[in-house]
């Protein structure tokens, strides 16, 4: 009874330190997403610079990046009211911290794998290794793109 105790531990505890980069992921996108939005007031001057491509989210640090060039830009062009230039500097800065929560998880997620590969005794760690984490980022990414796209088509349709 020990040992199943013991592993049903160990298999929970990987799950939940890989949910702890995929939540706080989602989170960061939906700051920038809001910031998207707010940015749709200024259609005209933000119309004007190109929108960074969705892809950028396989790389999170450097999409992040790339939006926060893109809001500076935006916001030095445009006359923003006072009111919108805090509101999108708080969404830069809540985006950014919720993706340094989620590259937490992702180093949370690294040990949990090493800790589950250790407990089982499974062949080749070092491959193993790579490409669990790789797999688990690859699913997190995507859970986080589709309920992200489920959640625009359903504002959409009862918006």
């Amino acid at each position: 009874m020990i040992a199943f105790d013991q592993n049903l531990t160990i298999i929970l505890s990987f799950i939940a330190d890989w949910l702890l980069f995929v939540f706080p992921f989602m989170q960061a996108v939906i700051e920038l997403s809001e910031y998207s939005a707010m940015l749709e007031n200024y259609k005209t001057v933000s119309a004007t610079f190109k929108r960074v491509s969705p892809w950028f989210w396989l790389f999170p640090p450097v999409k992040v990046h790339l939006e926060n060039n893109r809001l500076k830009k935006i916001a030095r062009s445009a006359h923003f009211s006072k009111k919108d230039h805090h509101d999108m500097l708080g969404f830069e800065l809540k985006g950014t911290a919720w993706f340094f929560v989620s590259l937490a998880g992702i180093f949370n997620g690294f040990g949990a794998t090493l800790e589950v590969i250790e407990h089982f005794h499974f062949g080749h760690e070092n491959l193993l290794f790579w490409l669990i984490n790789l797999l688990m980022i690859i699913v997190g990414i995507s859970t986080v793109a589709i309920r992200m796209a489920f959640a625009g088509r359903t504002v959409e349709k009862f918006g």
